[in-house]
């Protein structure tokens, strides 16, 4: 994947964000680049500042905004014996990604396979696709002549939200316009989406753009940090149910 970062058990995150190892195992993704990553095995805070567990806050002084809330990792996306598509969808380990005619991709069931260009079709590897026979060939021999297979659907990221352009973003979060065109995810579920089309804050509180902050009363913790959204996935080429 272009534009990730990846962690130290082969899964990725984001561009823009940092890995941080779960309690439960694996690694999460925390939304700030060079994050502090909290020792309780869930939390992050952004660079620059100190975790404290028990009051769920992070903190680097006295001043307003030296105390923000805590922010829960992203779970890092982990692609097991998968080959990953052009367009980000995955196939199983052995088999190879080939275009379809409708758009997207399909697995042909074969490593290394050769796909027939009516877009449905595959030959295994060292064969020709012969369309119109609907076959494989490779010589004169018995067996060098082969049934073309139809190639199976392609894995699309289950769990993820799709946003108004047809990108992504993981589970738990929200799609907001960026100023600079397109899609950024928030990681907060329902959240606020600020209007200078960078930032986000959660779900009841209001973006206060001039103060950098988060706003939902005069209490601790009713003033955070906003939060800058990550660049939603865009999945070229693919079509979305």
């Amino acid at each position: 994947e272009v534009g990730s970062v990846t962690c130290d058990d082969g899964s990725s995150c984001p561009s823009g964000t940092t890995c941080c190892e779960l309690a439960t195992g694996g690694y999460g993704c925390c939304p700030f680049p060079e994050a502090v990553c909290c020792n309780d095995g869930q939390h992050c805070c952004p660079n620059d500042y100190q975790c404290d567990v028990g009051a769920g806050t992070c903190t680097r002084g006295e001043q307003p905004g030296d105390i923000v809330a805590m922010v829960t990792k992203i779970a890092a996306k982990k692609e097991v014996g998968s080959v990953t598509c052009d367009d980000g969808s995955s196939c199983p380990s052995g088999t190879t990604c080939c275009e379809l005619a409708t758009g997207g991709y399909g697995c042909c069931p074969f490593p290394e396979a050769v796909c027939c260009n009516d877009g449905q079709h595959c030959c295994p590897n060292g064969y020709q696709c012969d369309v119109g026979a609907g076959t494989c060939t490779r010589g004169e021999q018995p067996g060098d002549i082969v049934a073309m297979v139809t190639k199976i659907a392609a894995k699309k990221e289950v769990g993820s939200v799709t946003c108004d352009d047809g990108s992504s973003c993981p589970s738990g979060t929200t799609c907001c316009e960026l100023a600079t065109g397109g899609y950024g995810c928030c990681p907060f579920p329902e959240a606020v989406c600020c209007n200078d089309g960078q930032h986000c804050c959660p779900n009841g509180y209001q973006c206060d753009v001039g103060a950098g902050t988060c706003t939902r009363g005069e209490q601790p913790g009713d003033i955070v940090a906003m939060v800058t959204k990550i660049a939603a996935k865009k999945e070229v080429g693919s079509v979305t149910c």
